[in-house]
């Protein structure tokens, strides 16, 4: 590509094999003996034999050999099952970096090795990025209640659902035997129990 002299910016590595040149063709321009020019271009090659272009930095993979370490020894065993669990689910991908996505949906600042241990705690003490994602493709797979050792995480894939109170049948009141009064008896003298209450007058 032709460009502009003054628009021209050399790149490092160009910067550095002009100057081999320069000194080269200075030492095979000269007026020095055979031996002295080829003693001063070995050194010159020398000069510049391991000078390379600075590669951009590469991520590391991270293994599944990498996430299980983050996990405790006691509770490793129960994390392995988990990811063979998650080879089922085709919506759950991890990427090289061991950061998670679910429906092709990427979740920032996520990481399997997070994920795993707050699932394998008695308790929680935070939210590690994504813990909704990976509770719902758990959830998905039927993952069993052994290995979920977080109660707020298998409520969250089980939640309970509460009952109404059942309504009761409302009942009329008990009727009271001292507010019974029958009709009057002949001669005027009203009745105070029931009748099979009577006992003989003549008793």
């Amino acid at each position: 590509m032709l460009v502009e002299p003054k628009l021209f910016r050399p790149s490092m590595r160009e910067k550095t094999l002009s100057r081999l040149d320069e000194e080269i063709e200075k030492t095979l321009s000269s007026d020095l003996p055979d031996n002295e020019k080829a003693t001063k271009y070995i050194s010159a090659l020398q000069k510049y034999k391991y000078y390379e272009t600075p590669n951009e930095p590469v991520e590391e993979k991270t293994s599944e050999s990498d996430v299980l370490d983050t996990v405790s020894s006691t509770q490793r065993h129960k994390a392995k099952r988990i990811l063979e669990h998650l080879k089922s689910d085709p919506s759950f991908k991890i990427n090289d970096g061991g950061e998670i996505s679910y429906n092709q949906q990427k979740i920032s600042k996520s990481h399997l090795g997070d994920l795993l241990n707050d699932l394998l705690k008695k308790k929680s003490t935070e939210e590690p990025p994504g813990w909704q994602q990976f509770s719902n493709s758990l959830k998905s797979l039927d993952i069993p209640k052994s290995l979920v050792e977080n109660p707020d995480r298998w409520n969250y894939m089980h939640p309970v659902i509460k009952k109404g109170k059942k309504k009761t049948k409302k009942t009329s009141p008990a009727v009271s035997i001292q507010s019974f009064s029958p009709s009057p008896r002949r001669g005027g003298r009203r009745r105070t129990q029931p009748r099979w209450l009577d006992f003989d007058d003549d008793s």
